[in-house]
């Protein structure tokens, strides 16, 4: 009989020693993962703010281009005008009241200045002295005035039979380039009426100099007369085509702004308040809230009419992720797809099968967002 040694995993008792020494061990294990972690924290935090940052920096300056204004710091001047008792707050720069209120109590103390009455009273006296002027020297004084307070406008109507690029105001015709008979009488190609530049000068004066004049002052098209500088919501859908990055900066999420530019209407339910909110015809004008149910059951049911009719269901959430199957299905008919961030995978259709696996969570975070910023079909689940 031969014999023959083979290694085996066997139990064995522990002595006291060897208990202390994998203690010991499992104590260094048990920190190091945990500062691991506290890492991993805050790389993720920092990078989270910084995306952060650069999402919101992005959403100002594209709300800045499509309405094109911003909010400054503008010097601005009160007028208190105690015969009737109000106060007008004009800006320096354009001479326009912007905002108008009633005196307070204390301001309608008026504040005699004893200076200003003694240089009135100066003037008077210096007036009373100097020779008397003729009616021609006063009409010619005023006509003066009239010239250097008129304002210096540069034509840029290259189709005017009368435009001149070596002119300083562009126009071989008229000093004052809106006297131009060719050019006011066009606009868009079509001639208007005296009265009817007439009727647009009562309403805005800038129309003939503003991007949106010549459809903003068209009846037919503007029937409320809602000025689209003030209002660019308001600007009709077929001048201006919107894409999923373009809605988002109207406070959609990425989600809600690929599906609404992919023609469908939105519907979310706030169960904690029984109401329903459905997207507004032009998705540039939000949400609107429809009435509050009495119960949760009146709630739920106009919620499933409401996706019955067409609407998409998404949660009140920070992605706005589609919410049932019959949504779901209704979007990948369409063409849509949905991704789901797995860690260091990303995953997507009816299954969860893994599209592409990545060594670090970083980089997938970076793939995936790069993915749902670029690709018009696809949504965050």
């Amino acid at each position: 009989m031969s014999k023959h040694s083979i290694f085996k995993d066997l139990p064995c008792d522990l002595t006291d020693n060897e208990v202390a020494t994998y203690s010991q061990e499992l104590a260094r294990v048990t920190s190091t993962q945990a500062e691991i972690e506290n890492n991993k924290k805050e790389v993720m935090s920092d990078f989270t703010a910084k995306l952060n940052k650069c999402i919101a920096d992005a959403r100002v300056l594209a709300r800045k281009i499509t309405m094109r204004r911003e909010d400054r710091h503008i010097e601005c001047d009160l007028e208190f005008d105690y015969s009737k008792g109000m106060v007008y707050t004009i800006r320096l720069d354009t001479g326009v009241t912007i905002d108008q209120r009633k005196l307070t109590d204390d301001e309608r103390q008026q504040k005699i200045n004893f200076e200003a009455e003694q240089d009135l009273k100066q003037q008077e006296e210096d007036a009373a002295q100097e020779p008397p002027i003729i009616e021609a020297e006063i009409l010619q004084i005023e006509y003066i005035a009239d010239e250097e307070e008129a304002e210096v406008s540069i034509c840029v109507n290259t189709d005017c039979a009368h435009y001149d690029s070596s002119e300083p105001n562009g126009c071989l015709a008229c000093e004052s380039t809106w006297e131009c008979d060719q050019c006011i009488q066009m606009v868009a190609g079509k001639e208007i009426s005296a009265d009817e530049r007439n009727r647009r000068d009562l309403i805005c004066a800038d129309w003939k100099k503003c991007q949106h004049g010549e459809n903003c002052m068209d009846d037919s098209i503007n029937t409320d007369c809602v000025c689209y500088v003030d209002k660019p919501a308001a600007i009709p859908c077929a001048e201006l085509v919107l894409s999923f990055q373009d809605l988002t900066t109207w406070e959609h999420t990425r989600n809600e702004a690929k599906i609404l530019t992919a023609g469908f209407s939105l519907v979310k339910y706030d169960r904690d308040s029984k109401i329903i909110y459905t997207t507004a015809e032009d998705p540039r004008s939000g949400w609107k809230a429809s009435r509050t149910f009495e119960t949760f059951a009146a709630a739920e049911r106009q919620l499933e009419y409401e996706i019955a009719a067409g609407f998409i269901h998404v949660a009140i959430n920070t992605m706005g992720s589609v919410v049932g199957y019959k949504c779901m299905k209704v979007l990948r008919a369409a063409g849509f797809e949905f991704y789901r961030n797995g860690g260091d995978r990303i995953k997507f259709g009816d299954s969860w099968k893994t599209w592409k696996k990545f060594d670090d969570s970083m980089d997938c975070v970076a793939a995936f967002d790069s993915l749902m910023s670029s690709d018009a079909k696809a949504l965050e689940d």
